[in-house]
């Protein structure tokens, strides 16, 4: 009997010390390990980041720009209009644009027409205001001081009737990076 104590004993002994150096290697290996998982975790945001950039720069990322009618007998209204987001990053300078034919909206000369691009973020390098004809083809094309972030324009009884266009461009010095148009016609 004292054998079989004296060997479960020692069995017993050898498996608590089996285990505590078993138990102290591991904790070895994850210190080591510890730094390289830290680096791997590390690089996952730095993936992912340059991935959302990438989408992003896919994308086009900007508000809408505003369009009102203000007139001295009403309060300011939202004319009718159509934004199109042309193309962003993968632009052409050849690329055509169809003018669609769209809803009129009410004016009466004397009346203006406040356009403020300001919350597009980035803002356009360039602002162009095009006349547009029946057949939808370019007749006229102004280019819009892009130091003020909005166009003030004063409807005469010449305006009325006619259709327009305001296209905002990015540009990265001659190459067009972002294309964009509102659309607007009056009646």
């Amino acid at each position: 009997m004292k054998k079989i104590a004296l060997s479960f004993t020692l069995i017993l002994s050898i498996i608590f010390i089996l285990s505590g150096c078993l138990e102290a290697e591991q904790g070895k290996g994850s210190q080591v390990n510890e730094p390289e998982t830290k680096t791997q975790n590390a690089e996952v945001p730095l993936t992912t980041e340059k991935q959302n950039e990438e989408e992003a720069d896919a994308e086009f990322h900007t508000e809408i720009p505003s369009i009102k009618k203000i007139s001295s007998k009403a309060p300011d209204i939202i004319l009718d209009n159509s934004y199109q987001e042309v193309c962003w990053r993968d632009c052409d300078d050849n690329r055509t644009y169809n003018y669609p034919d769209i809803h009129s909206g009410e004016v009466e000369a004397g009346d203006r027409i406040l356009i403020d691009w300001r919350t597009m973020k980035p803002i356009p390098s360039e602002v162009n205001l095009i006349r547009v004809n029946s057949l939808g083809e370019e007749i006229s094309k102004e280019n819009i001081n892009t130091d003020s972030s909005t166009l003030n324009i004063q409807v005469s009884e010449e305006e009325i009737g006619k259709q327009y266009a305001v296209q905002f461009l990015w540009k990265d010095g001659e190459k067009l990076q972002g294309h964009s148009v509102l659309n607007y016609k009056l009646k």
